[in-house]
């Protein structure tokens, strides 16, 4: 997952240089690094793919996870809302590494 993430970053700050983000082409790359946002949000929480996002369910996450979900949420193809999630995707990572150190004691 680490790997796409990456791959679809690199494709989606080609459009965010040329300034096509609101391309059809572009907008399929953001939905898809949403989601996969979102998969590894579950997968730090230990929860089922489908499962939806709330706050109860939520052990562990970056710092107002949810309202940035809602932030992303309404600007998710445009560049602020791909920022956000970069930046977020940064701080998952972070996580998902201590946890595993942790698991590992």
């Amino acid at each position: 997952m680490k790997e796409r993430m990456s791959e679809l970053e690199e494709q989606i700050d080609q459009h965010s240089r040329n300034r096509t983000l609101n391309s059809i082409d572009a907008i399929k790359l953001l939905d898809e690094y949403y989601e996969g946002l979102l998969y590894l949000m579950r997968t730090l929480n230990d929860l089922e793919p489908n499962v939806e996002l709330k706050a109860d369910s939520i052990q562990i996450g970056p710092l107002n996870f949810i309202e940035r979900i809602k932030y992303i949420e309404q600007r998710k193809h445009h560049f602020m809302g791909y920022q956000q999630m970069k930046t977020m995707l940064v701080e998952i990572n972070k996580l998902i590494a201590i946890k595993s150190i942790k698991k590992k004691r």
